[in-house]
């Protein structure tokens, strides 16, 4: 199979043409540089948001063992259980704080788990409400984040020059979550969602029949910030972009 993708920005465009025992690149490959500080990547409204949700999935209603244990000032040391990269603590500190705890973090995303993370202190009620959900999140991120640093590493011992990106196959409802961590663990996080890119495939075309002459795909592709297409061969593309 013959794929194109078609990217721009403006009157700028480049592509890559995949063809077996071929590979046609129009761009120069680039590295994925560590970003500095990845908690900025995140909207603060969305943080709390999640922070207020997550919660209430695990004490709807009646908590009978933060009845037992009351308001009683107490800490608690989160220690790693096994190696990795630290991934989305940002969430787990916006689901503490939410709960009115106070924390401190010795480690920050993107960087090697070590045995102490983070300590934090408040009542114990809400300390253990807030708990769970704090330290869910952070191990399947960090699960991801770790993934994608091993097979960039791999990558890079097999002399591969390549980039390595994610896609939308997400857990439903934990795009974010997952999306960060891919970027912490040094891979591209490609597209968030359907507004992000045009990416035309062959089940589009079996709906039009002729993705080159349907009216709704010229239309649009003076305005999107990029074009992929795929299965079409490189003929059908040309067809698709001459007006552009």
């Amino acid at each position: 199979m013959v794929r194109t993708g078609i990217r721009g920005s403006g009157v700028k465009r480049f592509s890559t043409v995949l063809i077996p025992d071929a590979v046609v690149r129009c761009e120069r490959p680039r590295t994925i540089e560590p970003i500095p500080d990845p908690s900025h990547l995140l909207p603060p409204f969305s943080l709390g948001r999640l922070a207020s949700q997550w919660p209430l999935e695990d004490s709807p209603q009646l908590d009978w063992a933060g009845a037992v244990v009351g308001e009683l000032p107490v800490g608690a040391t989160l220690l790693l259980k096994s190696p990795g990269v630290l991934a989305v603590s940002p969430f787990a500190q916006a689901v503490f704080r939410k709960a009115g705890r106070r924390d401190r973090w010795l480690r920050r995303d993107g960087e090697d788990l070590e045995l102490v993370l983070a300590r934090v202190w408040g009542p114990a009620r809400a300390l253990l409400q807030a708990e769970r959900a704090a330290l869910n999140v952070m191990a399947r991120a960090s699960w991801v984040a770790t993934s994608c640093r091993s097979a960039q590493e791999l990558d890079r011992s097999l002399g591969w020059s390549g980039r390595l990106a994610s896609t939308r196959k997400t857990t439903p409802g934990f795009r974010l979550v997952e999306k960060h961590a891919m970027a912490v663990g040094g891979v591209e996080t490609h597209r968030y969602g359907l507004g992000d890119l045009l990416v035309l495939r062959d089940n589009h075309l079996v709906v039009v029949g002729d993705i080159a002459k349907e009216t709704g795909a010229r239309g649009v592709i003076g305005v999107v910030a990029g074009i992929w297409v795929f299965g079409f061969g490189v003929s059908g593309v040309r067809t698709l972009l001459i007006p552009c």
